[in-house]
């Protein structure tokens, strides 16, 4: 109210219980002839003392600006406000008051979190001005902020599969593959199967555009198949639909080359013919002897040729019991060989002096024209017994 003649203001009704609320009256005056005026007169409430009224609460920011993307989920969290009550005892609550009619966002009323609450779309709407609340139940007891929400774009369609999947070398366990790089891609997986079972993943972290597949079965058919994962701008960050399949095989195993196994001991050569030779006191002994049987190698290996009188007895080969021929009714010929595994003929001329051959007792002069008993034998450096058997003896008399 008002004093007509003095102009004083005072109380006609209470006021708010909250400090800070601003009252805005319109006063005129009149000499009562035809002289008026006016003013504006504004009233803010005070507090005098420390909970003598209610004071309201504050926003610590009177704008808040938030991003959220187009394919959030319900309930995800988009930002947080937050005010502050001078008053210690008061509770305060949070509400959105202004800009969300369709209902899309949504806020904690204590804490203040303001979360999505329905489906977003860029395409329909990009942005949302909200006006966020805090009061503590008390008349005039709020205060109020400005909320932009931006909503982000984002890819929805997933990639495409990937186009020319081919293979390059293929090993035993291994089967090389490449194939063309998809626009908007961040990595590729690459699955495999045999048969009609179930596709496996090789790998779905590859950055390049080839991989190479281990640990496959030789000699068996794969089928592979490659899809990109989308980068989240250009296509949705998920795996796209598979490539074509494409078959291939690895490779067969290399045969492995047999070793061959020696022979516990050499086979007995074989004597084909014992003759007189073109000289007088020469004895001619040709033989054969299976090489596929044990191997002849280098100086290690040869033969043996032992020869006596019909008469006297056979004395054992120099390296078998260490017992030389010292007479002249025998002797032998220790004969080199260097040859492979084949069929191996050999002729050697007893009683003639030969290089590269070394010799036991009388050797190298001329025989008796007396009848001679001859037999080759086999020494092997590979075979476990390097000797072996005798050949069959055979006989025959040298001109004189």
């Amino acid at each position: 109210a008002i004093g007509a003649t003095t102009g004083a203001i005072t109380l006609a009704a209470s006021l708010s219980p909250t400090a800070g609320v601003a009252y805005t009256l319109t006063v005129g005056a009149s000499d009562g002839v035809s002289g008026t005026g006016s003013a504006t007169v504004t009233v803010t409430t005070v507090c005098p003392d420390t909970g003598a009224c209610n004071r309201p609460p504050e926003f610590s920011s009177s704008a808040y600006d938030f991003t959220v993307a187009e394919d959030a989920s319900t309930g995800d969290a988009v930002g947080t406000v937050s005010a502050t009550d001078p008053d210690a005892t008061d509770t305060l609550t949070y509400s959105i008051t202004a800009g969300n009619a369709d209902g899309k966002f949504a806020i904690g009323e204590s804490s203040g979190v303001i979360s999505v609450a329905g489906e977003l779309d860029y395409e329909t709407a990009s942005s949302y001005t909200l006006t966020a609340q805090a009061s503590d139940g008390i008349e005039d007891g709020s205060d109020t902020a400005t909320v932009e929400i931006a909503v982000t774009d984002v890819a929805e369609d997933p990639p495409p599969a990937p186009e020319g999947l081919a293979s390059g070398a293929s090993g035993v366990n291994t089967v090389s593959l490449s194939w063309t790089a998809v626009r908007g891609a961040s990595k590729y997986r690459v699955e495999l199967r045999t048969g009609s079972g179930e596709w496996t993943v090789a790998s779905d972290s590859i950055t390049g555009t080839s991989f190479t597949a281990q640990g496959l079965t030789p000699s068996s058919e794969y089928a592979f198949r490659v899809s990109a994962y989308g980068d989240g701008t250009t296509y949705r960050a998920v795996f796209g639909a598979p490539s074509a399949a494409l078959l291939v095989s690895t490779s067969s195993p290399p045969t492995p080359t047999p070793t061959p196994t020696p022979q516990p001991r050499p086979d007995a050569p074989t004597i084909t013919g014992v003759v007189a030779g073109s000289s007088p006191g020469q004895l001619v002994v040709s033989w054969e002897w299976d090489g596929d049987a044990c191997f002849i190698t280098g100086t290690s290996s040869g033969y043996e040729v032992n020869y006596k009188k019909a008469t006297a007895s056979w004395r054992d080969a120099p390296f078998v019991t260490a017992q030389e021929p010292n007479d002249s009714d025998s002797g032998a010929y220790e004969v080199f060989a260097d040859y492979g595994r084949s069929a191996i003929v050999e002729t050697f001329t007893i009683g003639a002096s030969a290089s590269g051959v070394e010799s036991y007792g009388q050797v190298g002069v001329a025989l008796d024209a007396v009848a001679y008993d001859v037999r080759v034998i086999v020494f092997s450096g590979v075979c476990a017994d390097k000797w072996s058997p005798y050949s069959q003896s055979r006989r025959a008399t040298p001109t004189r």
